[in-house]
């Protein structure tokens, strides 16, 4: 088992002693692909016992202006989604303000300003997306890309939204676990 812990580049805090951070533990894999052997990295699995409460929806249609969660507030969360991106939409993911979205016009992923290509396998995309009081990580298709960005959220937004543009998207599955501090304790 090979565990990676790296070097989160480009928070800033104010007020804070610290102006940047570590990332989560992540198990690095190594894979055979089409393309030739591949290294996937996906959250170690330590982490599901920070899960407090699990919200699950299953053959959800996201569409514009519906948000299935609208009730969830908080700041600590690990959401896995699966879906099907029909031709041209854009699935998007705004979490406490910060955006992460998936485009099947241009099969690209983007966090902030971080942006990676993505292909749907076998006509979907898996996400893992793990919230933080300071960090979004964003793992796509189990550990294919990574995309971690420092980000400081608004202390009264601690909203979650899901919706697609441009038509409709299908998703087979959405988990979202609220957590607990790992310090709590």
């Amino acid at each position: 088992r090979r565990v990676q812990i790296t070097w989160m580049q480009g928070g800033q805090y104010p007020g804070m002693p610290f102006n940047q951070q570590m990332t989560i533990p992540a198990e690095l894999t190594l894979h055979s692909t089409a393309e030739g052997p591949r290294l996937r990295m996906n959250p170690i699995k330590e982490l599901e016992s920070l899960r407090r409460k699990t919200h699950t929806w299953t053959d959800l249609v996201l569409k514009a202006n519906e948000n299935p969660l609208d009730e969830l507030r908080g700041d600590l969360f690990d959401l896995e989604v699966e879906f099907q991106p029909g031709a041209g939409t854009q699935t998007m993911f705004d979490l406490r303000g910060h955006k992460v979205v998936y485009d099947a016009r241009t099969q690209t992923l983007s966090s902030g300003k971080l942006r990676t290509s993505l292909k749907p396998e076998n006509g979907t995309i898996h996400l893992r997306m793990l919230l933080d009081r300071t960090s979004i990580e964003v793992f796509g298709n189990q550990g294919r890309v990574y995309l971690p960005l420092c980000i400081l959220p608004d202390d009264e937004n601690r909203s979650l939204n899901v919706s697609c543009a441009r038509g409709e998207v299908k998703s087979k599955f959405m988990h979202v676990h609220e957590l607990k501090s790992a310090w709590d304790e």
